[in-house]
């Protein structure tokens, strides 16, 4: 998914229309309906980081396709324990993990 597409679900949860996000991100009414009505654009991080901060998420939020309400218990003991490793180990850790979904 796109940043704007990710924007505008973002926006929709919420039922906020392009009006209210544009007031909550300090741009005007027109610059936010030419988000979504110009194909090509892409928004800047700028704009992204305003938008995190009015939807109340961070950037890695953002930029995950986890869904956090989704995430199952064993996931939640699998982050549990990677917390616990070592920062040397963890790309070792991440590299084991990949090569299981590989098979």
């Amino acid at each position: 998914m796109d940043a704007k597409q990710k924007i505008d679900n973002l926006r929709i949860e919420r039922s906020w229309s392009l009006a209210k996000l544009a007031n909550e991100i300090g741009v005007s009414d027109t610059t936010v309906y030419s988000w979504f009505s110009n194909k090509n654009y892409q928004p800047s991080r700028k704009t992204i980081e305003a938008c995190c901060r009015v939807f109340g998420i961070t950037l890695a939020e953002f930029y995950s396709e986890i869904d956090i309400n989704k995430v199952t218990a064993k996931e939640v003991i699998l982050l549990e324990a990677f917390r616990l490793v070592p920062d040397i180990q963890k790309d070792q850790v991440i590299a084991i993990v990949k090569s299981f979904s590989e098979k």
